[in-house]
């Protein structure tokens, strides 16, 4: 504040730059216009302060990895240095004398934080307190006499005082959290941030008293294990073991003299986790793997799995970020094996019933650029190619020779792809399992240039080959996600979900959307509703069951339980005429696990059911069957590293 409180003085981060970085400047808001105004300009700006006088402001700032304590003056703007630390020390929280003559502020050599006092005049700092311990958050007393700060002097941080002239420390706190950042009033009153297992919270000491050392030593037990005690220099036991041992005992500050050049490419280990998954029946083995550059200026990710069927999901993603979009390199491939009996004609006149075996190998190839327009928004433009064959092998044998197995070609996809996403959601701790706050929206256009198999004919070679249709056609896809608190709590919250497609002419019913599935209608099967237009609305409420559940199960930790009830509205279909009768109606419930796997590992579960009000038939082209789905519940599980929304 300043010092006739018009006006607010903070550090926060500017807008990106040319090359979408991020600093942090000091800004001034005047309460009167409700103007906020930038006072600096890439200075990488921390832990500012005003001076008593309200003319000067003390602030941290950072550049080429050094750290400077420096003024910027309110009335010139002229920024001035007062100490820059060329050892990688780091400096924290100065904070101005009442006189406006002095600046205190803690900097750390390494383990542990130290106090220091600074003249304006002379620019010399001089230390107040070095121990092998942790002092932080200093600030003068309204007399200008004493420094209060917080230390973990005995273990656990609490709020003491230095007497500047006579050196002697006094202890005004002993807590079992911790006690932070504390303010003194004229009237002696001592404000502090108490921290305990339920979080932070402000606490007041009206009348503090001094409380002795010997009144504050604590020893902590667990199964009869001593955990700390403080030795004869009062410092933690299991603080001075930490220190002395030798896997650390490093000085980072005696840095060789390294030849300068420019950065390289520095490729890091594959990183391989396992991968189980349970997919229409089958289990399937296999892993992921990961690897990056160290300044993530690429990064390769990819996975492998298969069945006793011998089916493979396989991708690969590579992401290369030295030029301003991000090059990327996507490929999907999968196998799925189906037999089936059926009739087959072998002569005329002669027709046999036999059982097919089916095997198709689906692959898709997606290459371009994606811009980071924003922190909210990013454009991805790229070409997808797409190829599908299929291999038929019939198991019946006609005198001793056994039929060789087909293989075709039935869809060969190029496509022209530019998606836009804007992601303006608050991040929280509850964002991924219940977002209370914001939207998403994302819209795509694809043009489509595809060929899909008709029939089949017989070269002049005695061959028989695929005959295609084109297929050439633009595609519009939208959806739209808003997230609102409920009840005046961010743990209760509506999402509203509204998904659209459009294509503009007909087509084969290969490429049309399908509205049913766990990312549709749930109510009903993924292929059950189906056109070249899309229209579904759904209205989400989820709510805590279990928001802390803070317990870990070997490599597992569980969070947090949320669960929630949906109802979907919608439908596929080809008219150009919107028949809100033909629309589709579905409700369930729905149950949201965090956990994490490994320490690090995002682990998301989720359970869906969902009833299907409306009960149609549906004729099956191919097979010629009348289908028929609704007032029937499915069931959705799964776990992955996010939720399906």
């Amino acid at each position: 504040w300043s010092p006739d409180g018009a006006k607010i003085y903070y550090s926060r981060q500017s807008k990106p730059d040319r090359n979408g970085s991020h600093f942090n400047d000091i800004y001034q808001f005047d309460l009167k216009s409700k103007k906020e105004k930038r006072l600096t300009h890439g200075v990488r700006s921390r832990y500012i302060n005003l001076s008593a006088d309200g003319e000067n402001i003390v602030f941290v700032s950072a550049a080429d990895g050094k750290h400077q304590l420096s003024v910027l003056n309110l009335a010139s703007g002229d920024i001035s240095g007062l100490l820059q630390l060329n050892r990688g020390e780091q400096i924290f929280q100065p904070y101005w004398s009442p006189d406006c003559r002095q600046i205190v502020f803690c900097f750390s050599e390494g383990e542990g934080g130290k106090l220091a006092l600074m003249s304006i005049e002379d620019k010399t700092p001089t230390l107040l307190l070095d121990e092998n311990s942790d002092a932080r958050d200093p600030v003068f007393s309204p007399d200008g006499e004493q420094i209060y700060f917080s230390w973990d002097r005995g273990g656990i941080f609490n709020i003491y005082s230095i007497n500047i002239r006579t050196k002697e420390i006094t202890q005004w706190t002993n807590v079992l959290g911790g006690a932070f950042m504390p303010s003194v009033s004229p009237q002696g009153k001592l404000l502090y941030s108490d921290f305990s297992a339920d979080g932070y919270r402000i606490a007041l000491m009206k009348s503090p008293s001094p409380i002795r050392q010997e009144d504050s030593e604590y020893l902590a037990f667990m199964d009869n294990a001593l955990l700390t005690s403080v030795d004869k220099h009062n410092n933690p036991v299991s603080y001075v073991s930490h220190i002395n041992n030798q896997s650390i005992d490093y000085d980072d500050s005696a840095i060789p003299d390294y030849e300068r050049q420019p950065y390289q490419l520095t490729y890091g280990a594959l990183t391989f986790l396992p991968r189980i998954m349970i997919d229409y029946g089958t289990t399937k083995l296999g892993t992921y793997v990961y690897s990056g550059d160290v300044l993530d200026k690429y990064n390769i990710f990819g996975g492998f799995s298969i069945n006793r069927d011998l089916d493979v999901d396989l991708f690969g993603i590579i992401n290369y970020r030295n030029f301003r979009p991000t090059v990327f390199l996507e490929v999907y491939h999968q196998s799925r094996q189906h037999s089936d009996s059926d009739d087959w004609a072998l002569t005329p006149t002669d027709t046999v019933t036999t059982t097919f075996n089916y095997r198709y190998h689906l692959t898709e190839i997606d290459i371009g650029l994606d811009f980071k327009l924003d922190d909210h928004q990013n454009l991805r433009s790229a070409f997808i190619y797409s190829h599908y064959r299929a291999r038929v092998q019939p198991e019946y044998t006609y005198k001793g020779f056994e039929f060789p197995a087909t293989k075709y070609n039935y869809f060969i996809g190029r496509a022209l792809q530019l998606r836009w996403n804007l992601n303006f959601t608050e991040p929280s701790i509850t964002s991924e399992i219940n977002p209370s706050i914001g939207r998403t929206l994302s819209l795509s256009y694809h043009l489509e240039f595809n060929k899909f198999i008709d029939d089949f004919k017989l070269t002049k070679y005695g061959t028989w080959t695929e005959v295609y249709n084109d297929y050439r056609y633009s595609k519009l896809e939208v959806e739209w996600n808003e997230f609102l608190p409920v009840w005046s709590s961010k743990n209760h919250a509506v999402q509203f979900n509204l998904k659209g497609g459009w294509i503009d002419r007909p087509v084969h019913e290969f490429f049309n959307f399908f509205g049913g599935g766990l990312v549709g209608m749930r109510g009903y099967p993924f292929y059950s509703i189906e056109g070249r237009k899309l229209l579904i609305a759904r209205t989400s409420y989820r709510f805590p069951v279990l928001r802390r559940i803070d317990r870990r199960l070997m490599n597992f930790y569980f969070d947090k339980l949320y669960a929630g009830v949906f109802f979907d509205y919608g439908s596929a279909f080809d008219e150009d005429k919107l028949r809100l009768s033909q629309f589709k109606k579905t409700a369930g419930v729905e149950l949201r696990f965090d956990m994490f796997s490994f320490y690090n590992f995002p682990t998301r579960i989720f359970f869906n059911a969902a009833y299907g009000f409306d009960r149609f038939t549906k004729v099956e082209k191919f097979n010629r069957l009348n289908l028929t789905y609704g007032k029937e519940w499915r069931y959705y599980v799964g776990i992955l590293f996010g939720y399906i929304d």
